[in-house]
Parts: structure tokens; sequence; C-alpha cells
């Protein structure tokens, strides 16, 4: 990842992990989204930089959890 990545955050406490759902902030019922680069999130301190990923990054791992969970899926039908 490059310093020049865009980033999908919470608009109110600019946390990707509460955008992500990970550990949301009390606004996050009302709190919208808003984009910021990897230089500017080191910058903010905010939180570790494993939460931070690309759009391209979180589809891909979305697409891996589907994919375990219909694999799951099919070994509890053969059990069956």
């Amino acid at each position: 990842m490059s310093d020049s990545d865009q980033i999908k955050v919470c608009d109110q406490c600019l946390r990707a992990s509460c955008w992500q759902g990970v550990y949301m902030c009390d606004d996050n019922l009302t709190a919208g989204t808003t984009r910021k680069t990897i230089r500017e999130l080191r910058e903010l301190k905010l939180e570790h930089e494993s939460y931070w990923k690309t759009d391209d990054e979180l589809t891909d791992d979305r697409i891996a959890e589907i994919e375990k969970d219909t694999f799951i899926d099919l070994l509890r039908r053969i059990d069956s």
C-alpha cells in the first residue's frame, strides 16, 4: 500500500475499523463515510494500520469469507 492510497473511514471518528463494523463509535448510527489517504491516517494515529484496507482488499476479504461459508455449508450437507 502506498501513502496515497485512499481508505474509507467513518466521517465522525475517522476510523476504518468503525466503518467496517469492528469497533463502532458512538455516532455510528448517523455517521457516513469519507476517504483518507494512508499518509493522513498515519498522521492521525487513531488505530492500527491493519484496519486500513482499500476497497479491492475489502472485496477480496468478503469473497474469501463467502467462499469459506459456502465450503463449510457444503461439508455439512455431505455429512448429513
